[in-house]
């Protein structure tokens, strides 16, 4: 078995967690569709593609993963999920399955508390209610070949870049956003970045070692060697004995 069935789970009210099988490929259309309390699920590094309606008014929802293997999600596949705060979309080639309109069909749509999103595709943002968006991330690796322009992300307070190496594009941003949005950078590019446009258009340019409302955090470690750094999205502490996330939980050697 590789997919799960059209609404397997639908109005599933009292389902708060459910761990995927690593063989499933496709989560097809409303498997989870309705289930309000759904909060904690992770979608496996195998799943291809998310159809329509699959996370549809999961309410209790707060954040989503969509890993590398993901090249195509559904229209509405997670809209009115009223909770959802941050979306991470790893994928640099991910599509949309069927037509859809912006602002009605998209799969997000509906999604009042989604103010972070991190992506590997330009042409993902159209994916969202980006009028909402307030923090917005591209990861290294992200396809920049789609250009469209920022004009209508109108609270975004935050753009970050992970690419080290500066990303040529002719999109722009309205005199406002220049002036009122943060632009985050890689530390050592930051002087490339300050020197090319559109990007050196931004008033404020900071390195990442410079973003506040971080919160340190002490972990273990007797030989020192501690560095804050973003990897992959997230903010991680480097040490001589491993990689620990902020909460001071080690995630890697």
């Amino acid at each position: 078995m590789t997919s799960i069935g059209e609404y397997a789970f639908e109005v599933c009210t009292s389902l708060e967690r459910i761990s995927i099988p690593s063989n499933i490929k496709v989560l097809s259309q409303g498997v989870f569709y309705g289930c309000s309390l759904l909060k904690d699920i992770v979608i496996p590094e195998e799943v291809e593609q998310i159809d329509n309606k699959t996370f549809y008014n999961c309410k209790s929802l707060e954040s989503i993963t969509l890993p590398k293997s993901c090249n195509t999600i559904g229209i509405n596949s997670f809209s009115f999920c009223s909770n959802l705060k941050k979306v991470t979309i790893l994928s640099p080639n991910i599509g949309i399955n069927g037509y859809f309109k912006p602002g009605v069909a998209y799969p997000f749509s509906s999604c009042p508390n989604l103010k972070e999103v991190c992506l590997s595709m330009y042409y993902a943002i159209l994916f969202f209610d980006y009028t909402i968006l307030e923090n917005l991330t591209f990861l290294e690796g992200t396809n920049w070949t789609s250009i469209n322009d920022f004009d209508d992300t109108i609270n975004m307070k935050q753009f970050t870049i992970l690419e080290k190496e500066v990303p040529t594009t002719s999109f722009t941003f309205s005199n406002s956003q220049y002036m009122n949005v943060t632009l985050v950078v890689p530390e050592e590019s930051i002087e490339q970045y300050k020197t090319t446009k559109p990007w050196s258009n931004f008033w404020n340019i900071t390195a990442y070692s410079d973003v506040t409302g971080i919160e340190e955090k002490t972990v273990n470690d007797t030989t020192g060697g501690i560095i804050k750094k973003i990897e992959n999205g997230r903010i991680v502490i480097k040490t001589n004995h491993g990689t620990y996330n902020t909460n001071g939980v080690k995630v890697s050697k």
